[in-house]
């Protein structure tokens, strides 16, 4: 993958009249290597299916930028052009990441009834340093096929598929930044010589993060029980699974003290419990020669909670700017957290009247005093949501008639809140219909928002925290295929014509103000583990109708 970023400025496009350009080249070569060798092989009742592994990846990413200034004039563009090259700016770097694994499998099952497979693997990351750059992950896992059983031969008429299932198996997470483990040297000035000395160019750990040479993979178990059930020969079907998992050794960039010289640090830290059941039941409704509808539904739900913090009793995160999440052992791994809004300050007088703050202001946002004590301070901070939802749904259906065939999926996600990150910039707080309708203009107005500069910053409240729930029609076709009497003539053996459509309908709850629910920033400060559910600058949804023609010959 290569990209190259060409870009100039002249002296009209800025209010110092300077000009200026840049040159930006980014090269990544990523080469995977994957090796596997299978066999299998029957002894009477019992098969065997085995496999071993191995691969190779290997990621490197070379960047480079050059930036110029003083440009004698505004027709040549190019950096040779430039009196001055920005050295500060001016930069070429090399990174690498590379991964090494191993694995295997033996799948085992007699008579088709009973079902059994082992599996392991190990995985060396140079994300990792030399004490613990290698995870290992098993897992196995255990079918039985009921229905072959000899004491179930007298339902088989009326229950076809009933296959029990249960598993184990541990994966891992080595999503952080590159050289975590090692301390990072960046250009520094040093003095040397007698006297005030003189000032050198040289390098130095003059970083942000320290280093842990112990930093190890994010592991995270899961348990799963689940069966499979077919009825009146599968005219209907259910899946249903319930699981559990925890994750621990989180990998995390925590707070660290001041007389270190640094601010983070990287550390394996924390576990987290998720557990919950994914439910999907089809049903052929009608079953007959020129006519056919089958539905299908399917639900999930997920609890999460913080088992425990390296002992410490909760943790706060700050995003992007400065809107907080809480992490608190005994609760949702990840809740926004803040001051309640309760309403607007109309008036001085009423300001003056209850517990407030020098952060308030007549016009701003009027915080709950939540614990009682008669005044506003960091103490009446609290949990304001939290971006998981309750649930997700999907409903679908499926028509044929002769020739025509119609199927469409309807999907939502219920209970989930959202942080509104567009609304830090003034010109949204201005211009947005939402944060401007009802807004304070003096004493003695009504309002129902806040003018957009005055008093509490909204990002400390939950007044940009908006629900983001929705329903969605995500998928309509509608086809027809030509008669295969009629194609033959015609000299086709097939012909077919359809109409598609994505996300043809949207519904978001009327607490939402942005464009789409379900974007969030998962890059940056948001990579964390402990943070998520901001939305800044996210695309707009969009609908897609397509109209096709499939021809075979």
């Amino acid at each position: 993958n290569y990209r190259n970023n060409h870009a100039y400025r002249n002296v009209y496009a800025d209010k110092t009249g300077q000009n200026y350009g840049e040159n930006d080249d980014r090269l990544i070569v990523d080469l995977l290597n994957e090796n596997t060798l299978n066999y299998t092989f029957d002894i009477g009742k019992h098969s065997f299916t085995t496999l071993a592994g191995f691969t190779q990846q290997r990621t490197n990413t070379h960047t480079a930028g050059v930036y110029g200034t003083n440009f004698p004039t505004d027709y040549i563009e190019t950096l040779n052009a430039a009196t001055i090259i920005d050295a500060k700016q001016t930069y070429t770097s090399l990174e690498e990441v590379a991964l090494t694994s191993y694995l295997g499998r033996i799948n085992y099952a007699y008579d088709n009834k009973y079902m059994f497979s082992v599996a392991l693997r190990t995985d060396g990351s140079s994300l990792f340093g030399p004490q613990n750059k290698w995870g290992w992950f098993p897992s196995v896992s255990f079918g039985w096929n009921v229905v072959d059983e000899n004491f179930f031969a007298s339902l088989k008429d009326k229950v076809n598929k009933l296959k029990l299932r249960l598993s184990m198996g541990v994966s891992g997470n080595n999503d952080i930044e590159n050289y975590a483990h090692v301390n990072r040297l960046y250009p520094s000035n040093y003095s040397l010589g007698a006297g005030n000395g003189t000032v050198t160019a040289g390098v130095g750990q003059t970083g942000t993060v320290l280093a842990n040479p112990a930093i190890s993979w994010e592991q995270s178990t899961e348990y799963n029980g689940g069966l499979d059930l077919g009825v009146l020969n599968d005219r209907i079907t259910m899946s249903l699974d319930y699981y559990y998992s925890t994750t621990n050794q989180l990998l995390l960039k925590q707070n660290v003290a001041g007389y270190t010289g640094y601010e983070k640090f990287w550390n394996n830290v924390g576990n987290v419990e998720n557990k919950g059941f994914e439910l999907e039941f089809s049903t052929f409704n009608i079953r007959s020669k020129d006519f056919s509808w089958k539905s299908s539904f399917n639900i999930s739900a997920n609890s999460n909670r913080l088992l425990s913090l390296g002992g410490e009793s909760q943790f706060i995160s700050v995003g992007e700017r400065s809107e907080q999440y809480l992490a608190k052992v005994g609760e949702s791994s990840i809740q926004f957290y803040g001051y309640k809004m309760i309403g607007v300050w109309q008036t001085s007088a009423e300001l003056a009247a209850n517990p407030h703050s020098n952060d308030d202001a007549v016009g701003g946002i009027r915080v709950a005093d939540t614990n009682n004590d008669n005044k506003i301070d960091a103490d009446d901070r609290v949990t304001l949501g939290s971006p998981f939802p309750k649930f997700n749904w999907g409903f679908s259906n499926n028509f044929e008639y002769k020739s025509f065939d119609l199927s469409f999926m309807f999907q939502g996600s219920q209970g989930a809140k959202i942080f509104y990150g567009d609304g830090y910039y003034t010109e949204m707080r201005y211009l947005q219909k939402e944060l401007v309708d009802g807004r304070w203009f003096s004493e003695g107005f009504a309002a129902t928002a806040p003018r957009e500069k005055l008093g509490r910053d909204w990002l400390l409240t939950d007044y940009l925290i908006r629900d983001a729930s929705y329903v969605v029609l995500r998928d309509v076709l509608l086809g027809y295929t030509l008669p295969k009497k009629i194609s033959k003539k015609i000299g086709l053996s097939k012909l077919r014509m359809y109409c598609s459509a994505q996300n043809l309908l949207y519904f978001m709850a009327d607490d939402y103000i942005g464009i789409n629910p379900e974007a969030v920033n998962t890059t940056s400060n948001y990579a964390s583990p402990l943070i998520d559910g901001y939305q800044r600058g996210a695309y707009p949804l969009v609908r897609t109708i397509t109209l096709g023609l499939d021809i075979k010959f």
